[in-house]
């Protein structure tokens, strides 16, 4: 990153710093208004992200609510690191913290809610297309009386594999976690503190931030709001991650798949048996001609293939049973930079 971009982003934020100074008045005002927190996973975003925070922050200068933005550094590759850092520094609404490694956008989400100070936190993406001025239609709603308040795209932007991988966790959320069927989600939602609460008491080495939210949640609601084209870099979901979501839900939050084989185990059990017993019948009403070697090896192979299903799934559960009893904490936190002095 160059001086002249660093000279730019302290600049902007200063001059952020100064309007909302100028907009809140006395301190007994602010304290009227409910401080929305900003949860944003930060990932491969270094050429764009001081844009995204200043138009949140130029956003939260209001008298109806304070805001504060909390950035989470998922282990990002690139410079993006020393740019959250020069936010941080210049602005106590900016919370920063670096995680020691990739932990995914959801596991980043939770880490951000243990430093959230907020009668409720928003998570958004780091490139803009959750457009700010739509943070106001879900503190709408929230203030209706709703603690989950997801935001439901009038016009989705995303590319074809994630929209795909979408609606399949779509189903997945149905089925694991009984989403209303009218429920939309998305990665744009307002979570109220007490749903905030108790995710932070919540220990899972695959956090899922959708469905840990529904799940606490006692009064989920949609709003729609617009979400506009990506202007920088590209997408940092692919085909790889989406199953490994998938998967992680699965094993983590259901006994689908255990149920699915023992299914399967049992119509094979099932069929193997039925073939026996005609391959006996056979054999005594119209007699044995050749040894069944090949009848014989389909059984077998037939019955251990499910055994050996069954045995995959249960040893997949018992690693994720290691995993949650073998540490408290299952993310570790680099670094965090939070300003001194009151917030603007």
């Amino acid at each position: 990153m160059t001086m002249n971009q660093q000279a730019d982003i302290l600049f902007s934020t200063k001059q952020h710093v100064s309007t909302a100074q100028g907009g809140h008045g006395a301190a007994e005002e602010r304290v009227e208004c409910p401080l929305v927190s900003i949860v944003i996973p930060v990932y491969r975003s270094e050429s764009y992200l001081a844009k995204t925070v200043q138009a949140v922050l130029a956003h939260g200068t209001s008298d109806r609510f304070d805001v504060e933005v909390v950035l989470v550094n998922d282990s990002s590759p690139d410079e993006v690191w020393s740019v959250i850092e020069l936010l941080a520094e210049s602005d106590p609404r900016i919370v920063a913290v670096s995680l020691s490694r990739n932990y995914g956008q959801h596991a980043a989400n939770v880490v951000g809610f243990r430093y959230a100070s907020g009668d409720c936190a928003i998570t958004m993406d780091d490139d803009l297309q959750n457009p700010p001025e739509e943070i106001d239609r879900l503190v709408d709603r929230w203030l209706e009386g709703h603690d989950l308040v997801i935001g439901a795209f009038a016009d989705k932007q995303h590319e074809r594999v994630r929209s795909l991988g979408s609606k399949t966790m779509q189903l997945l959320n149905r089925r694991v976690f009984d989403t209303p069927d009218d429920l939309v989600m998305t990665n744009f939602r307002l979570i109220d503190r007490s749903i905030l609460d108790k995710i932070n008491a919540y220990r899972t080495p695959a956090p899922y931030t959708t469905g840990l939210a529904v799940m606490f949640s006692e009064n989920p609601a949609n709003v729609i709001v617009k979400h506009d084209e990506r202007r920088d870099g590209t997408s940092n979901y692919n085909l790889v991650r989406l199953v490994r979501l998938a998967w992680s839900v699965l094993f983590n939050y259901s006994n689908l798949p255990i149920k699915v084989l023992v299914a399967v185990g049992g119509v094979g059990s099932l069929t193997a048996f039925a073939f026996s017993l005609f391959l006996i019948l056979k054999a005594i009403v119209a007699g044995s001609d050749v040894p069944g070697w090949t009848s014989l090896a389909l059984i077998v192979a037939v019955s251990n293939a499910v055994i050996l299903g069954i045995l995959s799934i249960i040893g997949e559960y018992l690693l994720v049973l290691l995993r949650q009893l073998s540490a408290r904490d299952h993310f570790h936190v680099k670094k965090v930079i939070r300003s001194e002095g009151p917030l603007p």
